[in-house]
């Protein structure tokens, strides 16, 4: 199945999204990541137990809203006139299973 331009674009501005949230992640403290997750949590009225993956999604979920990102239009835009200063921040996420070399 293949994906038209725009949905690959969409995929492709998630992947930066992911690699640039990860980039600042990785210089958070674990202990703040954590208390980062709790507070999101209380935030959201969401009483279950923050296992290791639940913590990581509260907290890059968190981390989301502090990160200044381009949104989408403005993303896809400037992607449009010149993509290879992006082509360094894909992760590879966006590539389908489907389509070959993935």
């Amino acid at each position: 199945m293949e994906s038209s331009g725009e949905e690959i674009l969409r995929k492709k501005y998630l992947d930066y999204r992911s690699r640039q949230l990860a980039g600042f992640f990785v210089y958070i403290p674990v202990e703040d990541i954590y208390r980062i997750a709790q507070r999101r949590a209380e935030e959201r009225d969401d009483r279950g137990e923050i296992s290791y993956g639940r913590m990581v999604a509260l907290a890059t979920d968190w981390l989301d809203g502090w990160v200044p990102l381009p949104p989408f239009h403005v993303w896809a835009e400037d992607y449009r006139r010149n993509p290879l200063p992006y082509e360094n921040y894909f992760l590879g996420l966006w590539k389908s299973e489907e389509e070959p070399g993935s």
